[in-house]
């Protein structure tokens, strides 16, 4: 039963939220007149200044990953052979690295931030320093500092 209420609610609001913030909407109305007038201009230009802060910092994490990618290559490519996959294997594997990559960008937002990021139990990588024990089978890790 939670699971048919709790998206009708969530739908519920975002209709409700709609209808109050129409162009010609009485909600839209009420709003204007409460608020001084360059609210709106406040909002679009510190909404886009956190939107190019947010581009800006993960521009950074994919510069990093590409520069750790680059520095690091050997450590990946003897991954790659330790782990002796054939042909399809190959393809395979480099199909699941190129589908975690955007995960690994933000992983590295994370550690250029600050709190750093978890690779499951035993696995801590952080500013402050790395703890590894166990880390999945993926050459891409290699690019862990």
């Amino acid at each position: 039963l939670d699971a048919l209420v709790r998206p009708a609610l969530f739908l519920a609001a975002g209709m409700a939220i709609a209808t109050w913030v129409g162009e010609e909407s009485a909600g839209n109305k009420v709003v204007s007149s409460l608020l001084p007038e360059n609210v709106w201009s406040i909002l679009r230009t510190g909404t886009a200044a956190g939107i190019a802060s947010v581009a800006g910092v993960i521009g950074v994490a994919s510069l990093a990953v590409s520069g750790l990618l680059v520095s690091s290559f050997g450590t990946v490519i003897g991954l790659y052979e330790s782990l002796q996959p054939s042909l399809w294997g190959i393809v395979v594997l480099s199909m699941a690295q190129l589908a975690i990559l955007p995960t690994i960008i933000v992983w590295a937002t994370a550690w250029i931030v600050g709190p750093g990021f978890s690779l499951g139990v035993g696995a801590l990588i952080s500013p402050l320093g790395t703890n590894l024990q166990a880390v999945p089978a993926l050459p891409i890790l290699g690019i862990i500092p």
